[in-house]
């Protein structure tokens, strides 16, 4: 069985912002703007792209060896591209909301280990969603700092927020885990489909 994460669009952005903020590049300059960020995040042919990441000679080889820790070209058109194969279909079974990932992962582990609970309060409580060292300021105080982009943000993340159940303010309901067998994205054309909604799944790795 096969699960990714998943969190809302508008705060995975600001969570990115404040992590490559860290990184001392120059196609990431220190102060840069949240604004600037998110400006240049709606650009098809956006500077802090994948590309770029790789010819910077600023980063070690080990630090490149991590991955891209801005964004690529697949993610500036949708978010969540890396959840779907080639012919659109998901790779996963189901998605756990990064807003539960605590709750989620207790009850993940719980069933495929034979650890005690005592010990998995102590892995999931290293999940805290508010351990980010370089984060100053929640997400939405973030977008404060920036009103004029925000329409064009409503409109970017449309897609995203319909098909996995997101707005602005988080989740729309209260599902932790969910089954995303009825999306469709197709990263070639760029086309999202909605076969049927999003449902809450019951995640059982062991028989009854």
């Amino acid at each position: 069985m096969w699960f990714s994460c998943i969190r809302n669009p508008w705060a995975l952005l600001s969570s990115m912002y404040y992590w490559n903020a860290s990184m001392e590049s120059s196609h990431f300059p220190p102060g840069e703007s949240p604004e600037a960020f998110c400006e240049n995040f709606l650009q098809p042919n956006s500077k802090w792209s994948t590309d770029e990441w790789l010819k910077d000679t600023t980063f070690s080889e080990d630090v490149k060896s991590q991955g891209p820790q801005i964004f690529d070209k697949a993610m500036e058109k949708f978010m969540f591209y890396q959840l779907f194969r080639a012919d659109g279909t998901p790779k996963v079974d189901f998605v756990l909301r990064y807003e539960k990932i605590n709750e989620g992962m207790r009850h993940i582990l719980q069933q495929i280990t034979n650890f005690p609970i005592s010990h998995i309060d102590e892995i999931t409580k290293k999940l805290d969603k508010n351990s980010n060292p370089h984060k100053k300021m929640s997400y939405k105080d973030w977008y404060k700092t920036c009103p004029h982009v925000l329409p064009k943000m409503y409109h970017r993340f449309r897609r995203e927020c319909q098909m996995f159940g997101y707005n602005f303010d988080g989740p729309t309901d209260d599902a932790m885990f969910l089954d995303i067998s009825g999306l469709r994205y197709d990263p070639v054309n760029d086309r999202v489909n909605i076969l049927y909604p999003i449902q809450p799944a019951r995640v059982e790795f062991r028989d009854e």
